[in-house]
């Protein structure tokens, strides 16, 4: 399987104990869509590594907004990025995270709430896999007045997503997806809203 070549031997064994668990689960809390079944380690896993490339050392205070099954925190938590908090409103899926991180011996904080209840200043960069659109995203500048990287993984609409953006103004990085041609990886910083 090519996916070998891009993960150790002791991260594999912890990926394949994540995807035996993550199946289990799913059967009674819908984690992910049965489509995925077959294709979780480029789908979820490889999608969620990538990320590593845009970040530049493991000492970041990193948030994972939305994050569902863990994804991408619990995979960066993996391969050894420490400081992470993973944000999930959904109770079951948040006990799910609490379940997968005691089996896997990573320690990473989980905050089970509504992320406006979160106070952000403490982080460096923020990531987002499907949980908002790029402009809602962005739109968080409204709400908190200190900068942040936002890393944020986006399917084939992503010029759309940007289109209502233009309020702001933006320094953006697009970057092609490994695991999808037609997917962007956007790395937006400095963001100045015009008056």
């Amino acid at each position: 399987m090519f996916y070998k070549k891009f993960f150790s031997f002791q991260v594999r064994n912890s990926l394949y104990i994540y995807h035996n668990t993550l199946l289990s689960w799913n059967k009674q809390i819908g984690l992910i869509s049965k489509l995925d079944y077959n294709n979780i380690w480029i789908r979820h896993f490889i999608d969620s590594a990538q990320l590593s490339l845009y970040i530049t050392d493991n000492l970041h205070n990193i948030i994972d907004i939305g994050t569902g099954a863990g994804f991408p925190g619990i995979i960066l938590a993996i391969l050894g990025y420490n400081n992470i908090i993973l944000v999930e409103k959904s109770y079951k899926k948040s006990l799910f995270i609490r379940f997968v991180c005691r089996k896997l011996s990573i320690s990473i904080k989980i905050f089970s709430g509504n992320m406006n209840d979160l106070i952000l200043n403490n982080y460096d960069i923020l990531l987002s896999r499907a949980f908002l659109k790029a402009n809602n995203i962005i739109n968080l500048y409204n709400y908190y007045s200190f900068k942040f990287i936002f890393i944020i993984l986006k399917g084939k609409d992503f010029n759309n997503e940007l289109i209502y953006c233009n309020h702001s103004s933006l320094f953006l990085n697009l970057f092609k997806s490994i695991t999808n041609s037609r997917s962007r990886i956007i790395k937006i910083f400095n963001i100045r809203y015009l008056k």
